[in-house]
C-alpha cells in the first residue's frame, strides 16, 4: 500500500508541485499543533490518494474525473 502512495506522490510532485508541497506541510506531524490552532475542520488528502479502481478497464474513467 505504501508503494502505491509513493507512486502517487511522485505523480503529484511531477504534475502539481504546489499541491505536493501543501500536502507535505499539512500532513507533517511536526505541524500538527499549528494546524489545530489555525483550522477548525478536518483537512482531507488529495483525491488521488484515496481512489482505487479494481478493474483495469475502468481506470481511464476514474482518471478523467480526477483534476490535474
Amino acid at each position: 500500500m505504501d508503494d502505491i502512495r509513493t507512486q502517487r506522490m511522485h505523480f503529484v510532485e511531477r504534475t502539481n508541485p504546489d499541491v505536493a508541497k501543501a500536502f507535505k506541510f499539512f500532513f507533517n506531524p511536526a505541524n500538527e499543533e499549528y494546524m489545530r490552532s489555525t483550522f477548525l475542520g478536518k483537512i482531507y488528502e488529495p483525491l488521488i490518494f484515496n481512489v482505487f479502481v479494481s478493474e483495469y478497464a475502468f481506470g481511464n474513467v476514474a482518471e478523467r474525473h480526477i483534476p490535474r
